[in-house]
Formats: structure tokens, sequence, C-alpha cells
């Protein structure tokens, strides 16, 4: 433009096409730092914020991030599957994000299950494509999460499910996996090619809202599941 060489407008337009492009790139490459916090600022940013600041002002140790990995489960990890399981016992509607394993107690038969959910030419009837993963801590091995991917929606899921669907081991709660979590997820979401996923949550599950907004989920409405106690909260995060 300085040069001549584009009317004023299209200078606009290609600076401002310009600047959004940067700073997606930066918050994609910020995410990926796990020692970032990232304040909920639809909740009480300032709260939380002197919460994490009050350590270092008083010059306690911080601990570092325990070191987690979003994997496909195997064979090898039949002892902490049936663990996870138990964990849920009394409450399976916490039991989320976790394919069949609801309805088995089987490990094998579950990653049978997952196998075939991966496989579009094994897709069981009235399901969709779908990527199971577990979140491992390396230093115990332990799962402290687990997550489902769904590639695609179906009716049901588009009114209720969502393409991500996850719980939080019950015994690893409140120290910020599941914010970790879906956002390991949310890059494995982008690998398929969609462009935004929709997250969904019970209405009473403070903690799960959280998790989702922290992720720049943007809430869309609460609907009323059939059969079902709880009304459930529908969001959107764009990748």
């Amino acid at each position: 433009y300085l040069l001549g060489e584009m009317p004023y407008e299209q200078m606009v337009k290609e600076l401002g096409d310009a600047i959004k492009k940067f700073a997606k790139r930066q918050v994609t490459w910020f995410k990926k730092d796990k020692a970032i916090h990232w304040l909920n600022m639809q909740g009480n940013p300032e709260e939380e914020a002197a919460g994490l600041i009050a350590p270092f002002l008083a010059g306690e140790a911080v601990p570092p991030a325990e070191e987690l990995v979003l994997c496909r489960p195997d064979a090898s990890m039949l002892r902490e599957i049936a663990a996870y399981r138990a964990e849920f016992a009394g409450n399976q509607r916490d039991l989320a994000g976790v394919g069949a394993l609801k309805r088995t107690a089987d490990p094998m038969e579950w990653l049978a299950d997952c196998a075939n959910r991966a496989d579009p030419a094994r897709v069981p009837p009235g399901k969709v494509l779908a990527t199971q993963f577990v979140y491992v801590r390396k230093r115990d091995q332990k799962i402290v999460g687990m997550i489902d991917l769904r590639h695609e929606l179906n009716d049901y899921l588009c009114r209720f499910g969502g393409h991500i669907g996850y719980s939080v081991r019950p015994s690893e709660r409140l120290k910020g996996y599941g914010t970790r979590m879906l956002a390991a997820a949310l890059e494995e979401a982008r690998k398929t090619g969609l462009s935004r996923v929709l997250v969904t949550c019970d209405e009473s599950n403070e903690g799960s809202r959280k998790v989702i907004l922290r992720n720049g989920g943007q809430y869309e409405n609460t609907v009323e599941e059939p059969g079902e106690p709880e009304k459930v909260e529908r969001y959107w995060i764009t990748l």
C-alpha cells in the first residue's frame, strides 16, 4: 500500500487476515506448553490467578507438571483398565468416554470393541467411527482418564453425546488432568480434519464444565435427554 501497489481496502483485508493467522498459530503453540495454566475467563479468573500466584510470592516450591501421555489402549494395560472401571462402581453415569466399558467388565472384550469402532469396515451398527484413548501418567503407568473421539456425529451424538466424551478417574480428580487430557484430544481431532467439535456435560457437572470452558468451549444450549435424570449442556470448540 505504501508503495502504491494495492488499494487501501485490500491492504486492510490482507493485514487483518495475516494477523488472525498469526494469532491462531500463537494459541496453538502456547497450548502445547503444559507449564501454562489457562484461566477460565467466564468463571472467577481473579480468584483463580490469586490462588496460583500466592504460593510463588510466599516462596513455596511449585511442583513440576506431571508427565502424561494420551495413547491408544492395548493388552499391556488390562489390569489398569479393570481398575479404572472398578473406581466407578455405583456411579456408571460418570463413566463417560469409555465406549463399551460401561457394559462389559472384560478388558479384552473392550479392546476388541475399540478396534472395531476404529475400523471403517467394522464399525458396529448404530455406532460411528471413533478412536478410544487413555490418559496415562508416566511415572507409575496409571490410567488417570479415558477419552473417546468420534470422527462424526449421528443423531444421538449431535443432540447429546458430542464428538468427545471423557472421564477422569475418581481418585485422580482436581489435579488438572481433565483439562490437559481434553486439550490433547483436541490436537488429535485436528488430525482427523475436524474444524470444530461438540462437547457436552451434565448440567450439574461443574468440573466438566470448567474443563470444556478452559479449552475454548462456547455454550450453545441445554437440552433434556429422554429417560435421563440430568439435563445436558452443549458446547462447541473451534479447532
